[in-house]
């Protein structure tokens, strides 16, 4: 079996686009009148069942370049301004199927047709590719399938910003689905993927696609918590990168006065913080570099997240690791997450945290 950073890359670059656009309006011989039909009758179906019938055998063929062409034809045409929901659906109707009989190893034994189904699904961004295609991936026992199904659900979540046809339910569920690999996944690429997507879904707008942006960023808090808590004795390094990019992301999302932050999120962003403050108690002593960028991103999450809650609370722990204060470290925080602490009582009713 690869290492999973070799399988990633190689899964990755095999999956790059391109771009086939020509001088004539048309994408894939799909005209822009039926790519920005807000309905579709039987001339626009037509158009597109010829296009995908046209482009069926070298999508089935198994060889990687006459694939990938028609795979960009097709794909192409969801690109750039004007696409309608209408279409995507249509187009899910008539070329999903075919994407999920494309043979599951190349000729040569290739790896790349795997993840060419869940591709075009990603792409395709609706709801039945979603339920079909995306969401099973995500519970896929080989992580290279799950992480770029995360990049996958990513791209669906961009896609929502322009012409959103994925149903808010579906939605919320692939948000769910990001929110447990961020929580659980064993390799800590996977919860950084996660993490990315999560964030995109956090900027998704509850005019379009109501309830997935506020759960994104109860998920980013959440997950990342519940991660300290599953992995906290046996953090690598990677480990600390993952949950302290999340943090980063809260504390943008928190900072930004216009983010639609309920209590809900700011409690899981506060709860964040405050696994980020006592992770870093428990790896000063043994690494107080990483102890101290711990607790500085457990400082700006807690000030920005308490203070969305209207109860903003003060931590000031990282100096004291910088100079070896462990002690009073310690203090602060069980002041603040320890048995009877500030955050354990209301609006926040944080669990008690017992510090290493």
């Amino acid at each position: 079996m690869r290492p999973l950073r070799t399988s990633l890359t190689i899964s990755l670059a095999l999956l790059a686009t391109g771009l086939s656009t020509n001088a004539q309006g048309q994408v894939g011989n799909i005209g822009r009148d039926v790519i920005g039909a807000t309905s579709i009758g039987d001339r626009e179906r037509t158009v597109i069942q010829d296009a995908v019938d046209n482009r069926r055998d070298a999508l089935l063929s198994g060889d990687w370049s006459r694939y990938r062409g028609a795979r960009d034809a097709l794909l192409d045409t969801l690109t750039g301004r004007g696409v309608t929901v209408a279409y995507r659906q249509t187009l899910t109707e008539i070329l999903l199927p075919v994407a999920e009989q494309i043979p599951q190893a190349g000729p040569s034994g290739e790896s790349w047709p795997r993840m060419a189904p869940l591709r075009i699904a990603g792409d395709l961004a609706t709801t039945t590719s979603v339920d079909r295609v995306v969401l099973p991936a995500l519970a896929a026992p080989e992580p290279e399938v799950r992480y770029f199904a995360l990049t996958v659900a990513g791209k669906v979540f961009q896609s929502m910003g322009a012409s959103p046809a994925v149903a808010a339910p579906t939605a919320r569920r692939l948000v769910e689905a990001a929110g447990l690999q961020l929580a659980s996944a064993e390799d800590p690429l996977i919860a950084g993927a996660a993490a990315q997507a999560l964030e995109v879904a956090t900027r998704v707008s509850p005019d379009l696609v109501p309830g997935v942006a506020t759960l994104a960023m109860g998920e980013l808090g959440n997950g990342a918590a519940s991660r300290i808590e599953r992995h906290a004795g046996t953090f690598a390094a990677g480990e600390f990168e993952a949950v302290v990019r999340t943090a980063g992301i809260l504390r943008n999302i928190m900072a930004n006065r216009a983010a639609p932050v309920g209590l809900e999120q700011a409690v899981a962003a506060t709860r964040l913080a405050a696994h980020l403050a006592a992770l870093s108690i428990g790896v000063a002593r043994a690494d107080r570099d990483t102890a101290v960028t711990l607790a500085t991103s457990a400082e700006l999450l807690m000030g920005f997240a308490t203070a969305r809650a209207n109860q903003q609370q003060t931590l000031q722990i990282a100096q004291s690791i910088r100079d070896g204060e462990f002690n009073d470290a310690r203090i602060a925080v069980e002041q603040l997450v320890g048995a009877g602490g500030t955050l354990t009582r209301e609006p926040f009713e944080l669990d008690a945290i017992d510090l290493p």
